[in-house]
């Protein structure tokens, strides 16, 4: 009967639904959202049962949710990455002893000068079939930002078809889904209209190799039904143990 008080972060939905439509699966008491899955501030992913919105998660540590797919990218300075070089954990509401699931993937398309590169955050995230394997819809597919514009969006180019000098910085349809099969490569041997195709146009993938698709298969099996979060972050620094002078008494 009233409006959900985090409806701006999941605008896919209803803002009148509860628990996203499955009141068997989650409990939702506070309206706050059924997620608990917190990064602490060296990294590290944990269950905090009294964690239940960023506003009730410890200072310098950052609110996830109940279930959350966690990609930690291995970008350089340039934005480039090397193939299979992202780890995925799987963190869900039915393990809250930690990861259930990991798998080596890809955060970066294809040609990062030609499509958008998705921009490091906390995004929702929901399962769907893709090409005739499940995968994860990533901000609701639409307007997910992006490190330096799309070149591939029509909107960043001028009738006479220039580019405008300043470029959309969002790319739609975004997805986590399987990589290349066929070769550890995010393009393939394929063309189209004189352009090699590519396995990724922006969106994020599991690896790429020859054996990887059952590998992909037998992680996605474990997201069936996923309603939560996606976590795009680079690789924590860890802390280093205070340095303790040493001293001793003649």
């Amino acid at each position: 009967m009233n409006l959900d008080p985090l409806a701006e972060s999941f605008y896919e939905w209803s803002p009148y639904n509860y628990s996203y439509n499955s009141p068997i699966r989650f409990n939702d008491p506070t309206g706050l959202g059924p997620e608990d899955w917190v990064e602490g501030a060296s990294g590290n992913i944990y269950w905090d049962e009294n964690a239940t919105s960023q506003a009730t998660t410890k200072e310098g540590e950052k609110y996830l949710g109940k279930n959350v797919l966690v990609a930690t990218h291995d970008r350089d300075e340039n934005g480039e990455e090397p193939v299979n070089g992202a780890k995925f954990d799987l963190y869900l509401e039915s393990n809250k002893e930690g990861k259930t699931a990991t798998i080596d993937g890809n955060t970066v398309p294809g040609d990062t000068e030609k499509y958008g590169t998705l921009t490091e955050g906390l995004y929702s995230a929901s399962y769907t079939d893709y090409k005739g394997d499940g995968a994860l819809l990533i901000n609701g597919g639409k307007g997910a930002p992006t490190v330096r514009g799309n070149p591939n969006n029509q909107l960043n180019y001028n009738a006479d078809g220039t580019l405008k000098p300043i470029s959309q910085h969002i790319v739609d349809n975004i997805l986590f889904h399987k990589g290349n099969w066929a070769r550890e490569s995010l393009s393939t041997n394929m063309f189209k209209d004189g352009q090699r195709v590519m396995i990724s146009e922006g969106c994020q993938t599991g690896g790429c190799g020859k054996g990887t698709l059952p590998i992909y298969r037998s992680f996605i099996e474990n997201a069936k039904g996923f309603k939560g979060s996606y976590y795009l972050r680079s690789k924590p620094v860890l802390a280093l143990p205070p340095i303790v002078p040493f001293s001793f008494n003649r």
